[in-house]
């Protein structure tokens, strides 16, 4: 791999780091709520294994055995945890959006997530990126997508029923044959 090949662009998410901070001393509804305002529309390093198209990710453990995607919001972060590593780490620029399609693209049912809260979380982040004027509709309709799916595979149709008509905008399917389905 040519030295060019692992320039990776800088990026610096002042604010994020900042108020990731903050949360260590007052982890509160307010700052947990401001993180992910200012996450929703940040972008993020993600260290990745492999070639193009054919990437692993990085992942740690809590002590319950849950596994979490690492990402890195600044480069300078990124840099120190990679410091030591004789060769350099390869990783991938990424948006908040992107993150969370990734793993919903995983198919994983939730009942994996270990969390009676997993799509609670997932649906109070979809609020705040479909209200980010900075968030693309793409992006947008990638989510909701993501969401709707997540729903009917794990046969919760009332509330793929309720989300569809919330956010119909933004799921681009024949509305009609949805509807049918459901009075089914």
């Amino acid at each position: 791999m040519s030295e060019d090949s692992n320039k990776i662009e800088r990026i610096e998410n002042e604010k994020l780091v900042e108020l990731l901070g903050s949360i260590r001393n007052d982890n509160s509804e307010e700052n947990m709520i401001a993180v992910l305002k200012e996450a929703a529309v940040a972008k993020f390093l993600v260290p990745v294994d492999g070639t193009d198209g054919n990437y692993s990710f990085h992942a740690v453990s809590d002590s319950k055995g849950k596994k979490y995607m690492v990402v890195y919001c600044d480069s300078d972060s990124f840099e120190v945890a990679f410091e030591n590593k004789k060769e350099p780490q390869n990783g991938v620029i990424a948006g908040f959006s992107d993150l969370i399609n990734v793993v919903m693209d995983m198919g994983l049912p939730t009942s994996l997530a270990n969390s009676d809260a997993y799509l609670s979380n997932l649906e109070v982040l979809y609020d705040y990126v479909v209200e980010d004027p900075h968030v693309g509709n793409d992006y947008k309709t990638q989510l909701s997508i993501g969401l709707f799916n997540t729903f009917i595979a794990n046969k919760d149709y009332n509330k793929a029923f309720e989300f569809y008509g919330l956010n119909a905008e933004y799921i681009p399917i024949d509305n009609m044959a949805v509807y049918e389905s459901f009075k089914e």
